[in-house]
């Protein structure tokens, strides 16, 4: 017997799943006797009179949690022939077959950044992990900062940055499960690291091409999130869930294979340019309560404004270091916020780079 776990996203932006138990494994990609019925009229995709959707498999890979399992996200359809308005990953799939995107190459690579929150019963909120509680004061971090995290040169986020220790590296047996479980499923994690604020956390996914990016991505997400239920916590991924720190983002890394190669420096900036045009059409789908984060505070850009930088984490776009001094590469999109949808990002990206 072999079990399957049906991932989807649902009509809030956040994933379900659900599991069906076959006795063979076939070939599940484009095979209607593996799509599954659900009840949309319970996800926000449906009314209760008409709530039968279609699953459809798009991406398979192994479950870490299960021995003999595999983990299926699946696009959502009303029916055999209709895609869901939920179904973003249509946005990405109508490029699959253009002869422009492929013989473009685009490679994408996204920094994922979430607080891993818990719930205390005695107080009915939310806290970020490992803020101790205190009788007169409420939760507080676990120690004072240090007298060295002063300005200009430092902030009181200044600890937690890569932070080594228990005082500082708030989490990291969750993130580094998250890890091991996404290698042992086989998704693209390239790296991993205690962010900025207490309880924040980054992981990358790539280099992945752009019928990989969307679904690896989701994938990673919905690993982390059981990951956080077996230590009894919950992933908040809203770009400003603490006022007074950094907010979280999804920076997402473009390159086409222009851009990668002699003279990918002029590939870059033109594609840089036509981004400053589009700014406000890029910046509609880049995530809900971005206006939140981007603030040109803490490590960011105003929403308001477009600009571009050389190792410069408070632009809209940055150039990092190694692509200044090999003069080819890759650029960084900073603005697209933590809850982001990879499939409408990635897919905007390539339109307006490139189409």
């Amino acid at each position: 017997m072999v079990i399957l776990e049906y991932i989807w996203i649902d009509g809030y932006q956040k994933l379900r799943s659900k599991i069906k138990i076959v006795e063979h494994k076939y070939q599940i990609i484009n095979n209607p006797e593996y799509y599954w019925n659900f009840d949309g009229s319970s996800t926000g995709q449906s009314m209760t009179n008409n709530s039968d959707l279609l699953l459809k498999p798009v991406f398979v890979c192994k479950n870490p949690f299960y021995k003999d399992a595999f983990l299926v996200l699946c696009d959502v359809w009303i029916n055999e022939t209709t895609p869901h308005q939920t179904n973003k990953h249509i946005n990405m799939s109508q490029y699959y077959n253009n002869l422009q995107v492929q013989e473009a190459e685009p490679w994408f690579g996204i920094e994922q950044e979430y607080f891993i929150m818990f719930y205390d019963s005695e107080t009915s909120s939310n806290y970020p992990y490992g803020w101790n509680k205190s009788k007169n004061t409420g939760f507080t971090l676990k120690h004072d900062v240090y007298e060295c995290f002063t300005p200009p040169f430092g902030t009181i986020q200044g600890p937690y940055y890569c932070s080594v220790g228990s005082r500082n590296a708030l989490g990291r047996e969750i993130a580094e499960q998250h890890m091991l479980y996404c290698l042992d499923a086989g998704i693209k994690i390239c790296g991993l690291n205690a962010e900025v604020a207490p309880g924040q956390w980054e992981f990358q996914i790539g280099i992945c091409d752009y019928i990989e990016i969307g679904h690896h991505l989701w994938v990673a997400r919905y690993i982390l999130e059981r990951v956080a239920e077996k230590h009894n916590c919950w992933i908040n991924f809203h770009p400003k869930p603490v006022p007074s720190f950094n907010g979280s983002g999804c920076h997402t890394n473009f390159s086409t294979k222009k851009m990668r190669e002699e003279g990918g420096m002029l590939e870059i900036h033109n594609a840089i340019n036509k981004l400053e045009k589009e700014h406000n059409s890029h910046i509609e789908i880049y995530g809900d309560d971005n206006n939140q984060r981007l603030t040109g505070t803490h490590e960011t850009s105003s929403i308001s404004t477009f600009s571009r930088g050389n190792s410069d984490r408070t632009s809209s776009i940055r150039i990092p270091i190694n692509v200044t001094r090999d003069k080819k590469g890759y650029f960084e999109d900073r603005r697209p916020a933590s809850n982001m949808d990879p499939y409408l990002v990635c897919s905007k990206l390539i339109e307006t780079c490139i189409l």
